[in-house]
């Protein structure tokens, strides 16, 4: 199954159409939103809710709205706040608690991750997530275009058209 996905800089959501639009649940409690937040704690990239709950404790390596600054060089003149760094590739990466780094790309793919998880719960037992469709900001340059492709494919999918 093709879902649609909205991973929005605030919020992330899903959708798919079988004759009608349906929301995918994101949670248990049924919400079909989740935060676009990841948190590394413990070795672990926390999403979601989990992740601002982990960031309320960890707010040094609680990373939000990171989006707008995929597919970015590093400036070091520039403050892009958490904990950020130059990437060995010379591009604007976040620093974790233990040193590691992660792109935009990664935090990115760690959140499609969620959704494509929430989702195939949302569609067991009697479907799978395939593909997506993914909306993308039309002010986004092609290479903030291909690396949230990237994202997509780093999350499990292949089959993945932006619009």
């Amino acid at each position: 199954m093709i879902i649609g996905i909205d991973a929005g800089s605030t919020n992330s959501c899903a959708a798919i159409w079988d004759g009608k639009l349906r929301m995918i649940e994101m949670t248990e409690g049924g919400a079909t939103t989740m935060p676009s937040v990841v948190t590394i704690a413990n070795g672990i990239a926390l999403v979601g809710q989990a992740a601002v709950d982990a960031g309320r404790v960890n707010p040094d390596f609680d990373f939000r709205n990171w989006k707008v600054l995929t597919a970015q060089r590093f400036h070091p003149e520039e403050d892009n706040g958490y904990q950020s760094c130059e990437g060995a590739d010379g591009m604007l990466h976040y620093r974790g608690p233990d040193g590691s780094t992660y792109s935009p790309t990664e935090l990115t793919s760690f959140v499609i991750g969620e959704i494509v998880h929430a989702a195939n719960e949302y569609l067991a037992p009697h479907d799978t997530v395939t593909g997506a469709v993914i909306g993308v900001p039309a002010t986004f340059t092609p290479d903030q275009v291909a690396a949230v492709k990237e994202a997509a494919r780093m999350a499990g999918l292949e089959n993945v058209t932006t619009l």
